[in-house]
């Protein structure tokens, strides 16, 4: 090979190294990605959770001891519908963070009534700074008993059409639903108290409903007793917990990081890495295998002559 040729292909391969680092190591800035260290990201609860991220629902696994939560931005085809109710009906969790979503596709799908209302909730009193952060102090059910101080949300929907004993939250009797999105409470628009979060049971399985997407966000995880008010709902303590990464919007790096990171998971596999391991040898003593092999032909020319 002449060193031309050579010199162009260590820069190609240098190129790519490089880029695949800096595509590795490089934090997404994208909203509610695990990989995401900002405001807006979820590497917050990812951690605290011990949370994975799939990007498809074909890999969410068995139901058993597993909360699948959906972030429901973009449309679902009707297998995934499907594989989402199979997953409640065999036992699984599944919980719906949604607020202007995708999340009422689901429900349709599963037969139900309850709806996320698609208009935010505001709450001129009970608020953190101004009245599009509500906070949420009564609690339903369950979580009635668990001392609770409050949960802030940012911007949030509402539940619609929810059984009394589904609701586990609600807000408070100043909320208003701001459908003409004025920020002001007009006289034609509902006000609160609102259910911001219930669950049923569906067979073996079980439905969580919180009209909050951005409750989990690193913004948001730590503020009062947020992070709690998701344990107890979700029973995270001990559960394998998957977030659904298909249907969030997500930018090249983030496509590029999770291939990488499948890509990490396959080579970690015993018989992966022992090849990998060999070849890298290979490569590594190729040059000493060269130099001996014109060694020994020079000897033999030697000896002829």
């Amino acid at each position: 090979m002449k060193l031309r040729n050579k010199i162009v292909l260590g820069t190609i391969a240098i190129m790519l190294l490089l880029s695949l680092f800096l595509a590795w190591s490089y934090p997404s800035a994208q909203d509610l990605m695990p990989g995401n260290p900002f405001w807006n990201g979820l590497s917050d609860f990812s951690r605290i959770a011990q949370a994975e991220m799939r990007g498809s629902l074909d890999r969410v696994g068995t139901p058993q001891n597993t909360v699948l939560i959906a972030i429901s931005y973009t449309p679902y085809r009707s297998d995934e519908l499907e594989r989402i109710k199979q997953f409640i009906l065999d036992g699984g969790i599944v919980a719906i963070l949604d607020d202007f979503g995708q999340g009422n596709s689901i429900l349709t799908y599963l037969g139900l009534k309850v709806r996320f209302s698609g208009s935010p909730m505001l709450d001129p009193l009970f608020n953190f700074k101004n009245s599009e952060l509500p906070k949420v102090t009564a609690f339903e059910g369950r979580l009635k008993e668990k001392g609770l101080g409050s949960v802030l949300l940012n911007r949030p929907s509402v539940l619609l059409n929810v059984e009394t004993f589904s609701v586990l939250a609600l807000s408070s009797e100043t909320s208003f639903l701001d459908t003409n999105r004025n920020r002001s409470p007009d006289r034609n628009e509902p006000r609160g108290p609102f259910p911001v979060a219930a669950e049923m049971s569906l067979s073996k399985g079980k439905l969580v409903l919180i009209s909050d997407a951005s409750m989990v966000s690193n913004s948001m995880i730590g503020q009062d007793d947020n992070y709690r008010f998701l344990e107890e709902v979700l029973g995270l303590s001990g559960k394998y917990v998957i977030i659904d990464g298909a249907h969030i919007p997500n930018s090249t790096l983030d496509r590029a990081k999770r291939g990488l990171a499948q890509t990490r998971s396959v080579l970690s596999g015993y018989y992966p890495l022992t090849i990998l391991v060999l070849a890298v040898l290979a490569l590594a003593l190729r040059p000493l295998w060269i130099q001996r092999n014109i060694q020994g032909e020079n000897r033999r020319k030697n000896q002829t002559n």
